[in-house]
């Protein structure tokens, strides 16, 4: 009874996890589309209403990053939608995924490079939703840990062994050597998160294991206050 009680509790914290996690990307978008009117606003009263949106999200995001930090167990295989491989637009799915960030990094004075192969084609075959995932977390962290003005790039390649790869580089903050160690044991699938990394760890922890199920490759480079490039290689 208490190990079907365990798993049972697992298995609420791990969604719990989950949930959080996904609402954090449209959440920081209203917060930059709400930053961006606040700063544009004249009128006090229209001005005061903003700010309390921008309250309000921010307790939200608040609420989160702590729910993430105190759950750090691993996100059950089974709360994912099944693999379906199919074929889909490329250029839409980047599209989508920029859209996303496009206020944040509007509010940062981001740029943004996205750049494509000549041999890459208009349609690939692949699973679109674990994609989508994975690019949109991988190019939110960009987003954060780069200061303003900064620049991000994107580069999307056919190779010729039929795969394709997706680089996202920034010249962001970068990770300090404790992190790098702790990011290459995730991704060797050597440790769980730590709980003082959960937001990062428990973002990775999901891009893996949705990597693995792509039967493709990731890597990560990256130097302290010099920026960290992703690399991710799948079939298609």
């Amino acid at each position: 009874m208490s190990n079907q009680k365990t798993k049972a509790g697992d298995t609420d914290i791990d969604l719990i996890r989950q949930v959080m996690h996904d609402i954090r990307t449209p959440l920081t978008g209203i917060q930059g589309l709400t930053e961006l009117l606040l700063h544009e606003e004249k009128e006090s009263e229209k001005r005061s209403y903003l700010t309390d949106i921008l309250c309000s999200v921010q307790t939200l995001l608040d609420y989160c990053q702590h729910e993430s930090r105190v759950c750090v167990s691993e996100m059950p295989r089974k709360l994912m939608p099944n693999l379906v491989r199919q074929e889909f637009v490329l250029k839409d799915l980047i599209q989508n995924v920029v859209k996303l960030e496009t206020a944040t990094m509007r509010s940062k004075k981001l740029t943004l490079k996205v750049s494509y192969s000549k041999n890459m084609p208009d349609r690939i075959i692949g699973d679109r939703y674990r994609l989508n995932v994975v690019l949109a977390n991988l190019l939110d962290n960009a987003v954060k840990f780069t200061q303003s003005g900064g620049c991000i790039c994107l580069q999307i390649k056919k190779l010729k062994t039929g795969g394709v790869v997706f680089m996202i580089r920034d010249n962001g903050r970068g990770m300090g050597v404790r992190v790098r160690h702790h990011v290459q044991m995730l991704l060797e699938g050597k440790t769980a998160c730590l709980s003082n990394d959960a937001d990062i760890g428990f973002g990775l922890n999901m891009v893996k294991q949705l990597v693995d199920d792509l039967q493709g490759k990731i890597d990560c480079i990256s130097q302290y206050r010099k920026g960290t490039t992703w690399r991710i290689q799948i079939p298609a």
